[in-house]
Formats: structure tokens, C-alpha cells, sequence
């Protein structure tokens, strides 16, 4: 790589952040700039606002569940265990929705 096509990059760490630093390279018998570009590929970046709407996903699927439990306790003695049981293959339905999504954006 030609030297006038090389870029400097720089950022803070913490005396400890920079202890743990000199650590891995020491261990590892790289050079700074090498450990880092041999570790760049492997960081997965997380778009917060994706991860946000997870969790208010998975926290609507937790409200259900919460429904269907108290239903399920107010009504023992006639609690309609097929509703129950549809009821709960739509929560799971929309778990296993929620997951292949997850899975299908992290790669």
C-alpha cells in the first residue's frame, strides 16, 4: 500500500482501556495497526434505533404473555384451554417472526 494512501485514525481510551491494549498486542506479537485491522472484520456494529424497536417488540410479546397469563389465572375453572393454546402459538408465532428478522439483519 503506497504510503501517501495510508489514513491515521485516532480516539481516547482510558489509562485502563490502554493497559488492556498494550496487553493484547504484546500477547499477540502484532503491531497496534495490525491487531486492530485483524479485529475490524470481526466487530459487528448495532444500529441502536433497530435495537430499540426490538426491545419494544419483545416488550409488547411480554405484555401478551402477561394477558394470557392472568386470563388463564382468572378463569381456571373455565379457562378454554384451546383459546389458551391459540392464544400462546400467536405469541410464539410472533417470537419466531421477531427472530428470523434479528437473525436475517445481524448476517
Amino acid at each position: 500500500m503506497a504510503e501517501s494512501k495510508l489514513k491515521r485514525i485516532q480516539f481516547r481510551v482510558t489509562p485502563e482501556e490502554h493497559a488492556l491494549i498494550l496487553e493484547r498486542i504484546e500477547a499477540s506479537g502484532l503491531t497496534m495497526s495490525a491487531l486492530f485491522r485483524d479485529h475490524l472484520g470481526r466487530v459487528k456494529i448495532r444500529n441502536r434505533e433497530d435495537e430499540k424497536r426490538r426491545h419494544a417488540v419483545l416488550n409488547r410479546v411480554n405484555a401478551n404473555l402477561n394477558q394470557v397469563a392472568k386470563w388463564a389465572n382468572t378463569h381456571k375453572s373455565g379457562a378454554d384451554a384451546f383459546r389458551v393454546c391459540a392464544m400462546l402459538m400467536d405469541v410464539k408465532d410472533t417470537v419466531d417472526r421477531l427472530v428470523y428478522e434479528m437473525e436475517k439483519e445481524d448476517g
